[in-house]
């Protein structure tokens, strides 16, 4: 094994790259914090700026619609929930749920047909993950997303690429899965069909072979 390969297998990767997040989700429908600290921001500077060069009525104006502009954004990113945070959301339900074998959180999560594919198990079908997921629960004491890439692509498919930590014994620390999920109607709940690993710390081939 070359150095280089043995250090791919100790460090964590980046997760792949996937389609940016469109302006507006990012600055207004998302949590609407980055769209409402520029507008606040703004009305701060335009209130300032406007009050010293003795434009008093303008400034109050200027800063209190900005101000106001800031308030309607996070009301918006309140109100809304994007397709990308409902996935982070079931991605991170799916994690804490299969760390703790919580089967009736499982079934909601899994779609019937369902598939994992690992070097350490394999497995068709919700009953098969549920029992994978039994058992590997009793070896971890933790488990969270470290970090996430959602990738919708279209209203009724969809990815998420995580890295997972874990605190376990005689397991991995780190790790990075690909979940793919569909769902009947765009108004359906997702289901994820299909869990395989990307990367696995200390491991060559993480996904086994086909």
């Amino acid at each position: 094994m070359t150095t280089a390969l043995l250090l791919a297998q100790i460090f964590e990767p980046g997760l792949p790259g996937v389609a940016p997040t469109p302006a507006v989700e990012t600055w207004i429908t998302g949590s609407g914090i980055p769209g409402a600290a520029v507008a606040a921001g703004a009305g701060v500077v335009a209130f300032f700026v406007l009050g010293k060069s003795g434009r008093t009525k303008h400034a109050w104006a200027v800063g209190g619609a900005l101000l106001a502009l800031a308030a309607a954004i996070i009301s918006i990113g309140q109100m809304i929930t994007t397709t990308r945070e409902s996935l982070a959301s079931k991605a991170h339900e799916l994690v804490q749920a299969a760390a703790t074998a919580d089967e009736p959180a499982l079934n909601s999560l899994l779609h019937p047909e369902v598939r994992v594919r690992t070097r350490f198990g394999s497995g068709e079908g919700r009953a098969d993950v549920v029992s994978l997921s039994q058992r590997a629960a009793g070896f971890i004491e933790e488990a969270g997303i470290k970090r996430s890439a959602i990738d919708p692509r279209g209203s009724q498919v969809a990815r998420t690429l995580v890295t997972i930590r874990l605190t376990a014994t005689n397991l991995p620390r780190l790790s990075q899965w690909a979940f793919d999920w569909q769902r009947a109607t765009p108004e359906s709940d997702w289901r994820v069909v299909s869990i395989e690993p990307i990367w696995i710390q200390g491991f060559e081939n993480p996904a086994g072979s086909p």
